[in-house]
């Protein structure tokens, strides 16, 4: 049984998967979609949603390592359990290069995913705390890292097509620079 959390995950993984071709159909530019639907800067998002959160949000220093054309993000919040910051990386001209991250408050985490049967593998990160990587959607469609940090969830999510690409433990090489990013503002601190 799906819980509603993971269903409104899965609802914004397929929602979002799109390739472009039907704004390019509209004739409008493909930022337009994005923009109608509450994206901006990251930047921008992301100052939004810490001041909401009352928390600073760490972002992860590596992406996949695959050519996006555009990114986005979107601080949802107010909508109850479904708080979050979310960050897009989409190359409109390849579907299967949607990359997402999904940032939630811990009262707001969604749980059970990947559930037990889509889950693939178990990992530990360089901090010692627990990832678990697995599939969601349909066949599949996505391959996901979750991962919790500083009273954080963090899913990490990549379209299916580029699983041979962005592997699981590439996944968790971009979880692990997390920590990377954590330690350098430790430094800068320090100066």
């Amino acid at each position: 049984m799906m819980t509603r959390s993971f269903m409104l995950l899965f609802a914004l993984l397929l929602g979002n998967a799109s390739d472009g071709r039907e704004v390019a159909m509209t004739g409008e530019p493909f930022e337009t979609m994005y923009y109608q639907y509450g994206y901006k800067s990251i930047d921008r998002e992301l100052r939004t949603c810490e001041k909401l959160f009352r928390k600073t949000i760490h972002l992860p220093v590596n992406i996949p390592p695959l050519p996006f054309t555009h990114q986005f993000a979107r601080c949802s919040w107010g909508k109850g359990d479904n708080d979050h910051l979310e960050i897009e990386y989409i190359n409109r001209h390849q579907g299967g290069s949607h990359y997402l991250i999904r940032i939630s408050p811990l009262e707001h985490k969604i749980t059970n995913i990947p559930s037990r049967q889509s889950t693939i593998r178990k990992y530990r990160l360089k901090d010692g705390s627990r990832a678990v990587y697995g599939s969601i959607g349909g066949t599949g469609s996505f391959r996901i890292l979750v991962f919790e940090k500083k009273g954080l969830q963090y899913i990490l999510s990549m379209n299916r097509r580029m699983s041979h690409i962005v592997t699981g433990d590439v996944l968790v090489d971009i979880a692990n620079s997390v920590l990377e990013y954590e330690s350098v503002e430790e430094v800068k601190d320090l100066s």
